[in-house]
């Protein structure tokens, strides 16, 4: 963009005949339009570019929006020292009297500006030019409601350096952050500890777009893992009560049922995994070997039919062997003394000892030995309902109860969530909100996605065949609905798609069953014949690719009926059902239950 070096007129109205002007203009602020002799409108400003995922990162935590949603800045050399030194020589600018002379009047919706906060000066957008302004503060990640009156044009020259604050996502918090909403205040508190220092992160994934982050705090002889320090104050809270719904776990041959609660199933599937990834290296594994072993005491034991290391407690050894109970789970196992191991006790690892046993125990109603491997099976790791039919008589005693399946006929071959049940899930494909698909495996969905295995080409298709094709840069399980011409149903995604039969290949070995669900979302229905085109991109934007949670109201023979929430947001929880309806999208469906 050219720079004017005139300085701006007084009179604008004669601005193009005026060469000489009593306003002092700042020699590089966007050049005045030359019709007002205003500056012209817009940002020079770029997208700030992330270091690479492998690298490490140092950060600054700028806001908690939520316990899933941070804001954060980058510290180094190219990032936080830059911005100090623009910063400063803002305040310089706008504090004198140079600063004093640069009007309001000459910004417009979508320009860069200057906005006093708390006594400094800081970069932004305005957003909304009304009384107060609207604008977002892009080295704060927020927005703020302002006089016009402290805002000021920003020179080009601090515009060069990209809004330095940016989205990230804590490890492991999105999926708690439902089951954590009573101690938020808490978290919240426990997180002001780590406002103000600089933290390591390292960068586990992307989740929409944001990095998900492990933080570390390094500035103690001891360091702190972040996510491992706010989930401590949850342990405190954790009911011992018996959950009024359970992910089944063991069942063992007295017909005893141990089972997880909810948060308890995510908690120790956080635990397990972290546990793993550190004796996963042989390194490590030598040095965890623990000096004695004490009865009672608990250690990493390897698990035979998986080869996965679980929590269990030592009962008894002897010179080779030892017997284990795992206490998330209830079983006693007999191991091999090499496949015990300890953690060392830093903050990263010390959770897998504080997390008390997880595994409930009840005795199962109805239960008989003829009947275990089934109701295993049916279970999974499903969120069921369970219902107490009697009460702990004494101490010891496990209480009786049933699993709540389904009423219905089909229960014992519908894989999908019951009504009344609320799981997490992925959208993956969608046509309006009628019609929509999901899938709730989102590990086994992610599996396939990045490693789907396919053989030589298909030489005659099958009506209803199973096959691999190649679709937009991915390997997808489809079932053929049609061969003249060849139309799929794509079995992971939801959705069809046309195909040659050329593209079509063989998938070895034995597959799992298809993953997407069909679903409509509740409580909704068009305002007219069908939903507007507004209305499907609305919902679109809303749920596409993003991890939601559900809530089953209605299971038909085709399609889930559910309610949407999303929980990521910077401040109260979405439902999505609500939201197409206030922005007139949708109409309430009175007769929906």
């Amino acid at each position: 963009m050219a720079v004017k070096e005139d300085p701006l007129p007084t009179d604008t109205t004669n601005a193009a005949q005026s060469t000489e002007h009593s306003e002092p203009f700042p020699e590089d602020l966007p050049s005045p339009n030359e019709e007002n002799g205003e500056p012209n409108s817009g940002s020079l400003l770029q997208p700030l570019e992330l270091p690479s995922s492998d690298e490490h990162w140092s950060v600054l935590v700028v806001r908690v929006e939520s316990l899933s949603r941070i804001v954060v800045r980058l510290v180094g050399e190219q990032y936080s020292d830059e911005l100090d030194i623009l910063e400063t020589n803002m305040q310089e600018l706008y504090t004198g009297p140079l600063g004093a002379t640069m009007s309001s009047e000459w910004l417009r919706e979508g320009d860069c500006c200057a906005v006093e906060h708390d006594g400094n000066w800081k970069r932004a957008i305005l957003l909304l030019r009304n009384s107060p302004a609207t604008v977002f503060v892009g080295d704060l990640g927020c927005e703020l409601q302002v006089e016009l009156s402290r805002t000021r044009p920003l020179p080009v020259r601090f515009q060069q350096l990209p809004f330095q604050a940016f989205t990230a996502e804590p490890y492991c918090l999105r999926d708690l952050a439902p089951f954590l909403s009573s101690l938020e205040a808490r978290m919240f508190e426990r997180w002001s500890v780590f406002r103000h220092n600089v933290l390591a992160a390292d960068v586990v994934a992307r989740c929409d777009g944001r990095p998900v982050l492990k933080l570390f705090d390094t500035t103690d002889e001891e360091d702190l893992c972040v996510h491992v320090e706010l989930l401590c104050c949850v342990l405190d809270e954790l009911s011992p009560r018996l959950p009024s719904s359970c992910v089944p776990k063991f069942l063992n041959a007295d017909g005893l049922l141990f089972v997880h609660s909810p948060l308890s199933a995510l908690l120790v599937q956080l635990v397990e995994d972290e546990m793993n990834q550190q004796l996963d290296e042989d390194s490590c594994r030598r040095h965890l070997r623990p000096q004695r072993y004490e009865l009672g005491s608990l250690y990493c034991v390897r698990y035979a039919r998986d080869a996965r290391f679980y929590r269990a407690r030592l009962v008894q050894r002897s010179d080779k062997q030892a017997l284990v109970c795992f206490i998330d789970y209830g079983n006693f196992e007999t191991v091999s003394i090499e496949d015990m191991h300890t953690l060392s006790p830093d903050s990263a690892h010390r959770l897998w000892q504080l997390l008390p046993a997880q595994a409930f125990c009840v005795r199962l109603h109805g239960w008989s030995p003829d009947s275990a491997n089934e109701l295993v099976e049916l279970c999974g790791d499903r969120v069921l309902p369970l219902q107490v039919l009697e009460p702990q008589a004494e101490a010891g005693d496990a209480p009786v109860a049933r699993l709540l399946l389904d009423s219905d006929s089909n229960a014992a071959s519908d894989p999908r969530p019951a009504p009344g049940q609320a799981v997490g899930l992925l959208v993956t494909h969608t046509l309006h909100p009628g019609r929509f698909w999901a899938v709730v495996n989102i590990s086994a969905f992610r599996n396939i996605m990045q490693g789907l295995q396919v053989g030589e080409c298909v030489a005659r298709p099958q009506l209803g065949g199973i096959y691999g094709v190649h679709i937009d840069g991915d390997w997808l399980r489809v079932r053929v609905t049609q061969l003249e011409p060849c139309r799929v149903v794509r079995l992971d995604l939801g959705g069809e798609e046309q195909v040659e039969p050329s593209e079509l290949h063989v998938l070895p070995g034995e597959q799992i069953p298809p993953l997407a669900i069909e679903c409509a979302l509740a409580r909704v229905k068009t305002g007219g014949q069908t939903f507007s085109h507004d209305a499907v991109n609305a919902f679109e934007d809303m749920v596409y690719g993003k991890r939601l949670y559900a809530m089953v109201l209605h299971r038909s023979e085709e399609q889930l009926h559910v309610r949407l929430c999303d929980t990521s947001g910077p401040a109260s929880d979405v439902w999505i059902d609500e939201e197409l309806i206030r922005k007139g999208h949708a109409v309430a469906d009175e007769t929906a239950a």
